[in-house]
């Protein structure tokens, strides 16, 4: 065992809750140069840990899921309206981006690879060298990046002041008028709440159903807890110690010490939970592993530099049979798939048509009356020619809000916009539930359009042109 770090470097580490163990920082032998440890000796001394079932806790729901869904996949978030969270977080790439880097404006390849946002909570502290220590602050941070979305938060809320519906989502979800960065940081980090993976084979498994892991499985369970020691840092429910180590892969890239300038940090990377991981490949920070049996073969080698190595990495000695049970354990960490509606994203119209306000509003109210008749008759089998009929409604309503701005007094416009907008969401309501062919959701979301449209008229009554 080396000689442990000083005392005030083991106490700003542990300040920092970086959990690093003592004697990190030093330089060790060559991985080639580490003996192998007995194999025998390692499997009759099972590692204690805190594995455990991980039970599935109901997602949240609400207006301020409805409006971080939004955002999260809204290309204004980025200087160009190019990007949005989605296209690094991608539904069909269990919200990673399957890419080796990741990529930013016009293309950039970026410096570390992407990391998944399911289980957010147990991810913190956020990215690879833990520099957001909450959710909230994670979303953002990519938005700002001049790397990465490039978005000035500013602007941003400008932008989103400018749509009626999101002025209206924003006030519904905070329960008062108002748009900043902490409400757009609290929408989306409530939103990443809802991707919950669990009952993956390993919980049935750690909750007495022994057959729900395969014999290989089975066998790379008591590998992972036993010979390949990888619950030293993959433990707990979400297989994470939230903590930083050096496992020796090779680059310049400091982590976590470009946080906290602590010698034992240098190219120390955040631990990476292990659910749903078989579904995130490539693999470490640098993306440099490109599967599970190459991150195996990178930890049973003993890691491929020695520079500040943590002292728990080295050699394994573990045979090709012990390898691939190990990935097939990996592999029973996945949880049930994750199924998300992708939203109607709000719009805002700039151009429309060269009609008055008065012609425009006659429009919509025929509309309006011809919804009448199909919502009476939803149970005959009018769901198709309804939710077109609502969709049209949406575009109409969104025009209206450009035309009459022309119209109504400067001071009325924040008003104006909220109206609006608030129509729009009822509209996008009634869409959703007529999509899922939920009558009596689609009758309660109606009575709400009808009582949006009356309060705008009531509002604006006598503007009309």
């Amino acid at each position: 065992m080396k000689s442990p770090l000083p005392p005030a470097l083991v106490l700003a580490a542990t300040l920092a809750g970086s959990a690093c163990r003592p004697g990190a920082e030093q330089a060790k032998p060559t991985a080639d140069a580490v003996p192998d440890a007995s194999p025998a000796a390692k499997e009759a001394r099972p590692i204690a840990h805190k594995i455990k079932r991980l039970e599935p806790s109901p997602a949240p729901t609400g207006a301020v899921v409805t409006l971080g869904r939004a955002l999260f996949f809204d290309e204004r978030l980025s200087a160009k309206n190019d990007i949005s969270c989605a296209t690094c977080h991608d539904p069909d790439k269990a919200f990673a981006d399957a890419l080796r880097v990741g990529k930013g404006q016009q293309g950039k390849a970026l410096a570390r690879n992407t990391p998944s946002v399911v289980n957010v909570d147990a991810r913190a502290p956020f990215f690879w060298d833990g520099r957001a220590p909450t959710a909230e602050e994670q979303a953002l941070g990519p938005i700002t990046s001049t790397d990465e979305m490039a978005q000035d938060l500013g602007e941003l809320v400008k932008e989103l002041e400018e749509v009626p519906e999101y002025v209206a989502r924003f006030e519904a979800a905070f329960g008062s008028p108002g748009i900043d960065k902490e409400r757009i940081g609290k929408a989306l980090a409530t939103f990443e709440r809802t991707l919950i993976s669990a009952d993956a084979p390993i919980d049935r498994y750690l909750g007495a159903d022994h057959g729900a892991l395969s014999p290989e499985a089975a066998r790379g369970f008591a590998l992972f807890t036993g010979k390949a020691e990888c619950v030293k840092c993959h433990d707990g429910p979400h297989f994470t110690d939230a903590s930083f180590h050096n496992i020796g892969v090779k680059g310049g890239d400091l982590g976590r010490f470009q946080v906290l300038a602590v010698p034992v940090l240098k190219g120390a990377f955040k631990t990476p939970g292990l659910r749903d991981v078989d579904l995130t490949a490539p693999y470490f920070h640098d993306g440099s592993a490109a599967t599970l049996l190459d991150v195996v073969e990178h930890y049973d080698r003993g890691g491929d530099t020695a520079e500040n190595l943590d002292q728990d990495i080295h050699r394994l000695g573990l045979t090709a049979a012990e390898k691939g049970d190990l990935v097939a354990f990996m592999r029973a960490l996945t949880g049930k798939p994750l199924t998300i509606e992708r939203p109607r994203l709000p719009r805002v119209n700039r151009t429309p048509r060269r009609i008055s306000t008065l012609t425009l509003m006659k429009d919509v109210d025929g509309m309006l009356a011809s919804l009448d008749r199909l919502v009476a008759r939803l149970d005959e089998g009018e769901w198709d020619e309804a939710r077109a009929t609502v969709n049209r409604l949406i575009g109409n309503t969104e025009e209206l809000a450009a035309l009459r701005s022309r119209l109504v007094p400067k001071e009325r416009l924040p008003l104006l916009r909220l109206r609006i907008g608030a129509l729009v969401v009822a509209f996008d309501d009634l869409e959703r539930a007529i999509g899922r062919r939920e009558r009596a959701a689609a009758m309660t979301a109606y009575d709400g359009v009808r009582d949006r449209c009356e309060q705008c008229h009531d509002d604006f009554r006598g503007q009309r042109r």
